[in-house]
């Protein structure tokens, strides 16, 4: 565990917060709702809409939402459909 401190009011309140090490973050660089668009060959709308349905996996950093191309090819591989012999 790691304390961050933090100011409020004037007054320093502590907490305590567990830092994830997430090695799928490590992979790749972060694409924009755009460029996730392109990869999944949709429009950027139907990337918002899989977003607010928590279809798709999604980092939210500041104001801005990225995508890894990892999590967007998971996406895809889950919603193959396997052929019929």
């Amino acid at each position: 565990m790691n304390e961050v401190k933090l100011q409020k009011r004037g007054k320093i309140q502590r907490y305590s917060v567990q830092l994830v090490d997430n090695p799928s973050i490590n992979s790749g660089p972060l694409l924009t709702v755009a460029e996730a668009a392109d990869i999944l060959r949709v429009s950027s709308s139907t990337i918002w809409r899989l977003k607010q349905s928590r279809k798709i996996r999604f980092y939210k950093i500041g104001g801005c939402i990225r995508f890894l191309k990892s999590d967007l090819l998971s996406y895809l591989e889950a919603h193959a459909v396997d052929v019929i012999e």
